[in-house]
């Protein structure tokens, strides 16, 4: 195998969570380059893992979109059972509690839709806001509703609009004060 090769090879099962002592048996290094290897790709590895936890997720319909449309799948066919049943012949209780589970399920689901809009800046803003807009990536973290790069992104936007807020804050409190030594 090719240094580059190995390399890569360690990473990918760096990735799914091996250990320093098995890698180096699988592809005979030491534990002492994993180790070095580890802090040099260390990047590389967590961008491995996540790729990896995106690909589970998405092919055991983890994602919150595809929750919610299986859980309304489920539900429109307990709908239709319900339908098409002779309540006579089956114990409706049974039918109905499921029904209210998944509707239930369903429900836990929803996120009110949360916009820019939603924090009034028409008279300027407040570091407030901010942790507001902070809390609602959080929020869509949380339910894998936004990739690492875009949350990447947000964050930085929010930071810097902290950064240029606190500025502003800090340069009227200082005018302020030599308005009041003058």
């Amino acid at each position: 195998m090719k240094p580059e090769d190995t390399k890569q090879q360690f990473i990918m099962l760096r990735a799914e969570g091996l250990s320093y002592g098995k890698i180096a048996e699988k592809l005979k290094i030491s534990k002492a380059t994993c180790s070095a290897w580890e802090a040099n790709f260390t990047n590389e590895i967590a961008k491995r893992k996540q790729d990896r936890l995106e690909e589970l997720y998405s092919a055991y319909g983890m994602l919150k979109d595809k929750r919610i449309s299986s859980l309304g799948q489920t539900l429109n066919k307990i709908n239709d059972a319900i339908d098409d049943i002779d309540l006579s012949d089956v114990d409706p209780i049974k039918l109905l509690e499921l029904k209210l589970k998944y509707q239930e399920a369903l429900n836990k689901e929803y996120v009110a839709p949360s916009t820019k809009e939603d924090i009034d800046f028409s008279n300027g803003f407040n570091s407030s806001d901010i942790n507001q807009e902070l809390g609602r990536l959080i929020e869509l973290a949380k339910a894998g509703e936004l990739s690492s790069d875009h949350l990447t992104q947000e964050l930085r936007i929010l930071t810097e609009t902290l950064k240029a807020y606190n500025q502003t804050e800090l340069e009227q409190q200082l005018k302020a004060l030599a308005a009041s030594l003058s």
